[in-house]
């Protein structure tokens, strides 16, 4: 076994390519070890394409490839012309039930641009999925690890703010991709992609021991919870009421309980919100607090790990 240091992270996802709406089909558990690509015999994601900018006119070349080590390299050239300008990969042909973990764990050698991991589900999204990003060091292997909670649906590069959480138990794809708004070459050495279950005594995102930033972040996913159904049921009143209650409540918070960042984007969203008259923005402003709030309570360092054998 390889000793590897841990990143946690919470991304934003950039655009990807085209339409793709699967039928169900048979699940295949991961439980157990929880591999999903790297070299193992019960690899799970198998099948892959790339899905380039040319889809949309762009230039952009992106390709893969197995080295001898077995790694998965994602390689090409990124191309701003004729509003292009992405590139990726992605598996196709299996659907996996990984309910039973909390996280997915990737080891990759970058070159200092961002990339995103993207998850495919049963939901269906035009031009998108769900994204994490992460920026791997130059030629520096890492270990990152992403939580369910940090992948956010897109669709054409914008955050769908009321798509459901990733389903765990339909995962039908997974892939990289690079949109960084950067031109030149790339390369993303990818040697594992694993799920994981949350480590026993493993500190909370934004909190010690699980407590403090668990707190908070089951306070706003609570929140959005009871607040979107209201607001797309035509009560935007009512929605703007949950999220004013939970975000004063977060304002209160000990010190030791709320980042400074996590509690400035509250009261920042409290004091806007007080100045808008229409129950819609007054939902959104709200709203875009607590986003603000959550992404503060999750965010982390990247920390650099010894080269696999």
């Amino acid at each position: 076994m390889r000793t590897l240091a841990t990143v946690m992270i919470l991304l934003l996802s950039p655009p990807l390519g085209a339409i793709e709406v699967t039928q169900p089909g048979h699940v295949e558990s991961a439980a157990g070890s929880g591999w999903l690509f790297g070299p193992e015999e019960d690899e799970k994601l198998t099948g892959w394409v790339t899905v380039n900018d040319n889809v949309m006119g762009g230039v952009s070349d992106g390709r893969f490839e197995l080295d001898g080590a077995g790694r998965l390299v994602f390689h090409g050239s990124l191309s701003l012309a004729n509003n292009g300008g992405f590139a990726s990969i992605r598996s196709q042909g299996t659907t996996l039930n990984l309910s039973e973990y909390g996280a997915l764990r990737l080891m990759v050698r970058g070159d200092g641009r961002q990339y995103s991991l993207s998850v495919r589900t049963n939901f269906p999204i035009m031009a998108g999925a769900y994204y994490a990003d992460f920026e791997a060091p130059d030629g520096e292997w890492v270990e990152i690890v992403l939580p369910w909670e940090a992948f956010e649906a897109r669709s054409f590069g914008r955050r769908l703010w009321l798509a459901p959480p990733v389903n765990q138990e339909q995962i039908r794809s997974m892939g990289f991709i690079i949109a960084d708004k950067q031109e030149g070459p790339f390369r993303l050495e990818v040697d594992t992609i694993e799920a994981v279950s949350e480590e026993p005594g493993a500190p909370a995102p934004g909190g010690a021991d699980g407590q403090p930033g668990a707190t908070a972040t089951r306070l706003i996913s609570a929140a959005i919870s009871r607040g979107v159904p209201l607001f797309n049921d035509g009560q935007p009143e009512a929605c703007a009421a949950v999220y004013e209650l939970t975000a004063l409540f977060l304002s209160e918070l000990p010190k030791q309980d709320l980042p400074a960042a996590a509690r400035d984007a509250v009261q920042e969203s409290l004091r806007q919100a007080a100045l808008e008259e229409d129950p819609v923005r007054r939902a959104w402003t709200l709203r875009y607090g607590l986003d603000a709030a959550w992404q503060a309570l999750t965010r982390v360092e990247v920390t650099q790990t010894p080269a696999p054998d």
